[in-house]
């Protein structure tokens, strides 16, 4: 075809614009101005730009819709509200969190039916018990953490945990650029004050960051309390109502974190290290049948941990994680008087000591030490490789300086050891419409102490397990908006030194304590829908089932309870939730 001398010049005109914009791009200028000798200038107008939008999903997208069984809790409500973690989390379907008390009691956690240590906690990857919140997760302030990920069941081999029901990773505030920094201040019934701080700067052309943390919690937790049995100076019981007179609580404590990153040796590199403490009085025993006036005990914890992660070749990555922590606790029970429900003092006590016959104070020494290595390849497009393990090692002795006679059964020296390590291979094909993770996890336990025999002889308590465990989860993505998951693990966890030692205040020890197992299984179809119009849909309907062998449980009544194996139990239920 032969074309005309008008459509001739345009196309040159045409032709002409793009070199211009070929040398621009180039030399880095504006656009040159070509105009062909005998044109105006305004005669030909070079085609409209075209705009192009490009969207990624973010990671917490792309972890909501991975192959994980797991919900992401938006913590951008909870920034606007005087609000704990405890509280943020009770508002997730599948969860219930029930406090025991005012701010600093113990708080249980339920998911799916399980509780308490069968859900693993962890702050930025790293065990809770392990980065220095000796108060628990239900009694961390909202401000230092920007999201909460929970896992239900099934957990990645990356934790390198022996959760049985499931984890919440509770992720703080990551520094990008910049600096910045927030505060807050609450003030609640029963004498109850909240402080925290929070600032990062992160140095751009060096990479070189900096995050500090302080926090500071008290609450005299003077609330009234139901049908307690009240004495006089005669003897005589009532049961009534009472106000809390001996349930103060104080926890302050701070980080601080150095380190680098987007360098070419290291895409991260941090040090982080924190101090912390609670004081707590004890109001009364476990089951509330005694009323306590004096008694008090104290934790702290003082230690680091050190972060490295980095890509070693083109299709191998690793993340290397170490730290140390010591955990003193301090128990103090020498009254020597004897209180009821209205904090008054009610008789001399022949025998000081309010929680037992005899006097107590009694300290002990934890010394914690972790680590775990993660390496990741990429084996080809849709196809990876996962490693993960992580030893842990806890060692605890301690004093009762109160001991007059006798050996004293704290200065024995108690350990454990477990190493959990994982395997997986991640599969995503056919444009992502689908996603298959397949892992394989194994348990080693080692636990030494001493006990003592009837007649005072001591006996060494060894307990070896070797356990291995198998998993998979699977996502198939129906349309862009629906997708389905199911997933499956045989998980197993292992006691904690808690449970196995005792607390060093009112829990004893069981050193024969065996290992939980269950069967955790997951079937879940969600719907997330954006449009412009309307914002965005979602719902979801998820089925459970975990069946339990072998489960621990605290039994027992005032000083003497310890945590014990019952045969087994089985939760399974449907949960569904949606929002606009």
């Amino acid at each position: 075809m032969l074309l005309t001398r008008r459509a001739a010049r345009t196309l040159f005109l045409v032709l002409c614009w793009l070199v211009s914009i070929q040398a621009s791009a180039q030399d880095g200028g504006a656009p040159l101005a070509i105009v062909p000798v005998g044109l105006d200038a305004g005669a030909v107008s070079p085609p409209a730009a075209i705009e192009v939008t490009v969207r990624d999903k973010s990671k917490l997208e792309r972890t909501r819709e991975s192959s994980d069984a797991v919900t992401v809790v938006d913590l951008s409500a909870a920034s606007r509200q005087a609000s704990d973690v405890g509280e943020v989390l009770a508002r997730t379907e599948g969860i219930n969190v029930r406090r025991l008390g005012g701010l600093g009691s113990d708080a249980r956690f339920t998911l799916n039916g399980l509780s308490d240590d069968q859900i693993r906690f962890f702050v930025d990857d790293v065990p809770i018990e392990l980065a220095g919140y000796v108060q628990g997760f239900a009694n961390l302030p909202w401000l230092l953490l920007d999201q909460v990920v929970v896992y239900r069941g099934v957990v990645p081999i990356r934790f390198g945990a022996d959760a049985l029901g499931g984890a919440v990773n509770l992720i703080t505030h990551q520094p990008t650029r910049g600096w910045g920094g927030e505060a807050s201040y609450q003030v609640g019934s029963f004498g109850t004050h909240r402080a925290t701080l929070s600032a990062f700067q992160v140095h751009q052309p060096t990479g070189i960051y900096g995050r500090v943390s302080l926090y500071l919690d008290s609450s005299r937790n003077d609330y009234r309390v139901d049908d307690v049995d009240v004495s006089d100076a005669n003897g005589q019981v009532q049961t009534r109502s009472a106000d809390a007179f001996h349930n103060g609580y104080r926890a302050f404590g701070g980080s601080l974190e150095v380190g680098v990153v987007k360098r070419p040796w290291a895409e991260r590199l941090a040090l982080r290290v924190f101090g912390m403490k609670l004081e707590r009085e004890l109001q009364t025993n476990l089951i509330q049948s005694a009323s306590y006036g004096e008694a008090r005990f104290d934790r702290a914890s003082v230690g680091s941990t050190l972060r490295y992660q980095q890509r070693l070749a083109r299709a191998l990555r690793l993340e290397a994680l170490a730290g140390y922590s010591f955990v003193p606790t301090h128990f103090t029970d020498d009254s020597r008087w004897v209180y009821n429900w209205l904090g008054q003092r009610v008789a001399p006590d022949p025998t000081p000591g309010e929680t037992t016959s005899r006097p107590v104070e009694q300290t002990f020494w934890q010394h914690n030490s972790f680590a775990r290595v993660e390496l990741s390849w990429k084996l080809a497009s849709g196809h990876d490789l996962m490693l993960a393990v992580m030893p842990t090692h806890v060692l605890r002795s301690g004093r009762d300086e109160l001991r007059r006679e006798g050996r004293d059964p704290l200065a024995d020296q108690q350990q454990q050891l477990s190493i959990v390590s994982g395997l997986a291979y991640r599969l995503n094909v056919l444009d992502d419409l689908l996603e298959n993770t397949l892992f394989a996890k194994s348990y080693v336990y080692r636990a030494q102490a001493n006990q003592r025999a009837p007649n005072g002889t001591p006996i060494d308590r060894d307990r070896n397990v070797a356990r291995f465990g198998v998993g998979d989860s699977v996502r198939v993505r129906i349309t862009q908006s629906l997708y389905t998951k199911a997933s499956y693990e045989l998980a197993t966890r292992l006691p904690r030194p808690d449970e196995v030692f005792g607390d060093g205040v009112l829990v004893n020890s069981n050193l024969t304590l065996k290992e939980e197992t269950s069967h955790n299984g997951n079937l879940e179809l969600t719907l997330r829908h954006q449009t412009e119009r309307i914002g965005e849909l979602r719902g979801s309907v998820n089925g459970f089932l975990r069946k339990i062998h072998n489960q621990i449980v605290l039994i027992g009544v005032a000083r003497d309870a310890r945590y014990q194996n019952v045969y087994g139990a089985r939760s399974r239920g449907v949960e569904t939730s949606a929002g606009w």
